[in-house]
């Protein structure tokens, strides 16, 4: 959905749409027409019990308490806190039972179809290892299954097509367990559907996600691992084990996932905990195709590169993409000394257009302007133009090495940006650059909704182009 359409220029919202399949138009209109038939109840108002998502905890009042931003909405009609372990049965399954009693089918945000999906997949899977065990009585087994029942066959009718990518992939799991659970082969057969034909296509050769998160893709490889066990079916052990060759990928030598695009800590499981489980399933090894996904990896020494050198993501939906064609993160004895900014909120805003801006990430700014024109939350019009940037790496033993080959005519302010991560000092790091040096503190983020300072530094030329930028780090 374009957001704030009013506010916008006529040529940047062309410049968003004209990149969309004809599938996202055609369910973006059919969507508008559903909100407008369709019933739309309030949820419950009643105070909950405190929660603590995204790095904030807070006391909501009701199920749509708009005192918090709608991902922390999100995250408490996931019911991911099921499998914490930190409440007695009885609790979870009086606040189960309460969700139901106070979200009317259609009830904004709980039936949006993300967390819908999210939540058939919990719940099932809180019945399925309870068992016995759980101090759920028949009458209220009943009730939960019967729930269960309606918002899956709800979602049948609000597949994310408008979205696809990892959207839909959320709605294709959530039928392939309802469907399993309760013996439906419509439901289950429509997510073995959309996985065969989805799973191709969003799995780069190296087998790193498409939309190019490492945040998401371990999200999706763990998802893979869960259908691989829950399921038995060759096509999810299959992709289970490309993106275990993608996760190592996008991991760095200090074991943390890169912060390109839209990637935080603590959203995904750890990556040596999905490595882990993926071992236990005995994965078969497959081959990979260079690095399809744009993710240059090299190693010399003590040194550790990771660098994007592809695209932003998928030309129909880069809505976790950044304008950062060309940054990298670079580790040194298993410590990143060079490292992207990351990401820590989804809010429109001030810290949202930041963190998605070149000037947040490790390459070059050219007149100010970003590599690509992302805008909105989640939104990118024009795309980077590999005809007017290139930049090669060489990794030695000493140290990085670049060169930034720059197109076109005039004379142009250039700014060649590199992020010092906290904890890394000036002095650990010499950065050899032509230009006018300056630094400045930046902020990183350290988990959604943290962030903590660092140091960039900028060097500043008026150039005139073509021209060619050698850079060193040592």
């Amino acid at each position: 959905m374009i957001e704030h359409l009013a506010d916008v220029k006529f040529g940047l919202v062309l410049r968003t749409v004209v990149h969309l399949k004809p599938i996202q138009v055609w369910f973006q209109a059919w969507r508008r027409v559903q909100k407008v038939v369709e019933s739309h109840p309030k949820c419950g108002t009643g105070e909950l019990p405190e929660f603590t998502f995204l790095n904030v905890a807070a006391k909501p009042k009701g199920w749509n308490d708009a005192s918090v931003e709608l991902l922390w909405r999100y995250n408490l009609h996931y019911f991911d806190y099921l499998h914490s372990g930190s409440s007695a049965d009885a609790t979870w399954r009086n606040l189960v039972l309460r969700w139901i009693a106070e979200n009317p089918k259609g009830a904004f945000p709980g039936w949006d179809p993300y967390p819908t999906s999210l939540r058939i997949v919990n719940w099932v899977k809180w019945l399925s290892a309870c068992g016995s065990q759980l101090d759920v009585d028949a009458d209220a087994i009943v009730r939960i299954e019967a729930s269960l029942r309606a918002q899956t066959a709800w979602l049948m009718g609000h597949l994310e097509y408008q979205l696809l990518a990892n959207h839909l992939l959320a709605n294709a799991k959530a039928l392939v367990v309802a469907g399993k659970y309760f013996g439906s082969s419509a439901w289950y057969g429509k997510g073995m559907s959309i996985y065969r034909r989805q799973l191709p296509e969003q799995t780069c050769g190296d087998g790193v996600n498409f939309e190019r998160s490492p945040m998401y893709h371990a999200i999706i490889f763990e998802d893979m691992l869960d259908l691989a066990e829950r399921t038995g079916e060759p096509l999810f052990m299959d992709y289970a084990a490309k993106m275990a060759t993608g996760m190592k990928v996008l991991t760095g030598p200090d074991g943390k996932i890169a912060k390109f695009n839209d990637a935080a800590e603590g959203i995904a499981k750890a990556p040596a905990d999905l490595l882990a489980r993926a071992e236990r399933l005995r994965l078969q090894a497959c081959e990979t195709q260079g690095n399809k996904s744009g993710f240059l990896r090299k190693e010399a020494g003590k040194w550790v590169l990771l660098a994007k050198t592809g695209e932003i993501g998928p030309s129909y939906q880069p809505g976790h993409a950044h304008a950062d064609t060309y940054s990298f993160e670079l580790w040194k004895d298993g410590k990143k000394v060079v490292g992207d900014t990351g990401c820590s909120t989804y809010v429109p805003g001030a810290i949202r257009s930041y963190e998605r801006s070149t000037k947040a990430h490790n390459t070059v700014v050219v007149d100010g302007e970003n590599s690509s024109e992302v805008w909105a939350s989640h939104r990118v019009g024009r795309r980077f133009d590999r005809e007017r940037h290139r930049r090669e790496f060489t990794l030695t033993q000493a140290g990085l090495d670049g060169i930034d080959f720059l197109a076109g005519k005039g004379e142009h302010d250039v700014e060649v940006r590199f992020h010092l991560p906290p904890g890394v000092s000036k002095e650990e790091v010499s950065i050899d650059c032509p230009g006018s040096l300056s630094w400045t503190t930046c902020d990183f983020a350290e988990g959604w909704n943290r962030r903590k300072p660092g140091l960039c530094a900028v060097y500043f030329s008026r150039l005139t182009f073509p021209a060619t930028i050698r850079w060193r780090i040592r």
